[in-house]
C-alpha cells in the first residue's frame, strides 16, 4: 500500500510493505517520515513545533484513523532496553498485565490478596489498640504495582545492559510474538538506523525472523538504513524497499527491474536476478542522490590505505569499452 505524508505543501509517497526497508542518505527527510509515522498511530498529543505533522498520513489518499496500526519505535539500543524492561509504558509491562488476567495468574493473586487481607487486619488491630482514629488499608492494584517494580535480567542474572544487541533484539521480537499471540492487533514496529545495532550478516538473520512473524500475524515492520550494502534485496523483499534522497524511489516487482536493466544496460548483459539483486544492494543508498558522484581514483587510494593495514580488498571484475564510456558520459561509435 501507499503511504503519503505530507509536509506543509510537499508530500513524501513511500511503498509499504509488511517489511518495509526504508533506505537513502537524506537522514532528516527519513527522521520527518519515520517521526511522522510514530506521532500519528501513538495518538499522542503534538508539540507546538510539531505543527506540520498534525492530520498528515494518508494511506491511498485516503485519511486513517490514528488507532490504525498501535505502534512501537526502536530508535536506538536504550529504546530495547527500555520496553524490556518493566516500567508503567514498557511492552514487558504491558505484557505481565494481560499474562495476570490469565486464570491461574489471577488464583494466585487472589491468594495474596487473601493473605494481604489477614497482614492488615493484625495491622489495624495493633495500630487502633495504640491509636483509635487511625487504620490502613490497600486496594487490590497495590499487588499490580509489585510486579511493576520487579526488576527483569537476562539469564543467569545478567543485567540488561550487559546483553549483546543481537541478544536484545531478538529478546524484543520474543516478547512482541508473546504479546501477538495472547491478544492479537494490527500493529506497526520502527527499527530506527538498525545498521547503527547489527553487523548486515546479523541483520538479514533478524529480517528472516520478522518474516516469518509477519506470516502468523498483521504486523508491519519499518527498518531504516543508510550504510552501503545494508538492505536485503530479493524477490519478496524487493517492493518494499525505499530510497529517501532528493528522490523518493521505490522498486516494483523483480521481474520488471530485470527487463529495465536488461533492455537499458550499455552493452549486452544477460541479468540472473540473484546476480541483479546483489549488485542493487552495493548502490541502492545512492538511488535518487543528486550529491553522489563516482570516484574511481578515490577507490584507488582507500585500496593502498587498506595494505598498510594489511587488510585485502577484493576488486570486482573489470569494465569493458562500452561500460566505461557509459560512465564517462562519452559517445559509443
Amino acid at each position: 500500500m501507499k503511504i503519503q505524508i505530507s509536509r506543509s505543501i510537499i508530500e513524501y509517497e513511500i511503498q509499504m510493505e509488511q517489511l518495509t526497508q526504508l533506505c537513502g542518505v537524506d537522514f532528516e527527510k527519513k527522521w520527518y517520515i519515520i517521526q511522522s509515522l510514530y506521532k500519528y498511530f501513538s495518538g499522542g498529543k503534538y508539540a507546538s513545533y510539531e505543527e506540520q505533522m498534525q492530520d498528515n498520513i494518508r494511506i491511498e489518499g485516503r485519511k486513517v484513523g490514528r488507532k490504525y496500526f498501535s505502534v512501537f519505535h526502536v530508535a536506538a539500543r536504550e529504546s530495547l532496553i527500555n520496553a524490556i524492561r518493566i516500567s508503567r509504558s514498557s511492552m514487558m509491562a504491558q505484557y505481565f498485565s494481560n499474562l495476570c488476567m490469565d486464570f491461574e495468574c489471577q488464583n494466585i493473586i487472589d491468594e495474596i490478596a487473601e493473605g494481604l487481607e489477614r497482614l492488615y487486619l493484625e495491622l489495624n488491630r495493633e495500630l487502633q489498640s495504640n491509636m483509635k482514629m487511625l487504620e490502613i488499608g490497600y486496594s487490590t492494584k497495590s499487588i499490580m504495582e509489585i510486579v511493576q517494580i520487579s526488576e527483569v535480567f537476562g539469564v543467569g542474572e545478567r543485567a540488561l545492559e550487559s546483553l549483546s544487541n543481537v541478544e536484545l533484539l531478538d529478546t524484543y521480537l520474543e516478547l512482541l510474538w508473546e504479546m501477538q499471540r495472547r491478544k492479537p492487533e494490527k500493529c506497526l514496529v520502527i527499527f530506527e538506523n538498525i545498521d547503527h545495532l547489527l553487523d548486515y550478516c546479523a541483520y538479514k538473520k533478524f529480517f528472516k525472523k520478522a518474516e516469518q512473524f509477519c506470516k502468523e500475524f498483521d504486523v508491519w515492520f519499518i527498518f531504516s538504513t543508510s550504510i552501503e550494502g545494508f538492505v536485503v534485496v530479493d524477490e519478496r523483499s524487493i517492493e518494499g524497499i525505499n530510497v529517501v534522497n532528493h528522490c523518493i524511489f521505490s522498486f516494483p516487482e523483480l521481474e520488471q527491474v530485470v527487463k529495465f536493466f536488461q533492455n537499458q544496460y550499455p552493452c549486452q548483459m544477460k541479468w540472473a536476478p540473484e546476480e541483479l539483486c546483489g549488485e542493487i544492494r552495493m548502490i541502492i543508498q545512492n538511488i535518487g542522490n543528486e550529491e553522489h558522484t563516482i570516484h574511481l581514483k578515490s577507490n584507488v587510494l582507500l585500496k593502498l590505505l587498506q595494505e598498510t593495514l594489511c587488510i585485502k580488498t577484493s576488486v570486482e571484475s573489470g569494465l569493458n569499452s562500452l561500460e566505461k564510456a557509459f560512465l564517462m558520459e562519452k559517445d559509443v561509435i
